[in-house]
């Protein structure tokens, strides 16, 4: 999908609900809009919401679900990568709370993890929490266990432990390369440093705090 494109239809969207008055159906103003970018991208699926600190302003569903279920309001959606952004944002709470430092060794952290490599004889030792979150550790998109690709449900400890099956590309921040492990031993660290699941962590220290600040 592109993502200028994709931008450009959201802004387009919030400009004509919120130029609608009270008497106005989200359909009548950004309806078509959605529609038409549902079917020009061939997006099986959609669901959109406008809402304030207080209501929610508009809404719309389009489409079916992977599993063939209409999509309405009580679907469930992959968060996929937005939720790279809750955990950077969850690492720099660890940092301010003197959890973590971000040019700190993974081996610092997990001692016993380790992840093969043609490059170096201990990689850990040199990959830091920065470039585990800007992408320059050199891992592999994936891990074996528990990825986009497996549909099964995986305890996270086996997909972490898999991480360790996996080599290395290259020497770590070397150069960029996209990868999705790096924020997967994020949330492990968090967990180890605080003493609470990852999903605590966040909830108490990232989604809350964030809605206290977005209702006052």
């Amino acid at each position: 999908m592109n993502i200028a494109r994709s931008c450009i239809l959201l802004s387009s969207l919030l400009f004509l609900s919120c130029s609608a008055n009270e008497s106005d159906s989200y359909g009548s103003f950004a309806g078509k809009a959605l529609v038409s970018f549902q079917q020009e991208n061939n997006i099986k699926g959609i669901a959109f919401a406008l809402f304030d600190k207080e209501n929610v302003i508009d809404s719309a569903f389009l489409g079916y679900s992977s599993y063939g279920y209409p999509v309405d309001g009580s679907t469930l959606f992959s968060l996929q990568s937005i939720s790279k952004n809750i955990t950077a944002l969850a690492t720099m709470v660890a940092v301010d709370m003197g959890l973590v430092e971000l040019d700190s060794p993974v081996s610092y952290y997990l001692p016993e993890f380790s992840v093969n490599s043609c490059h170096l004889d201990n990689p850990t030792d040199s990959i830091t929490l920065r470039i585990l979150l800007n992408h320059t550790a050199g891992f592999t998109h994936e891990a074996p266990v528990g990825n986009n690709y497996d549909y099964q449900k995986v305890n996270k400890d086996d997909h972490w432990t898999s991480i360790e099956e996996t080599w290395l590309k290259f020497r770590p921040g070397f150069k960029f390369s996209y990868s999705n492990l790096g924020y997967d031993l994020m949330a492990r660290i968090i967990e180890e440093v605080s003493g609470q699941s990852y999903s605590e962590f966040v909830k108490e220290n990232v989604l809350i705090r964030s809605a206290c600040l977005f209702l006052h």
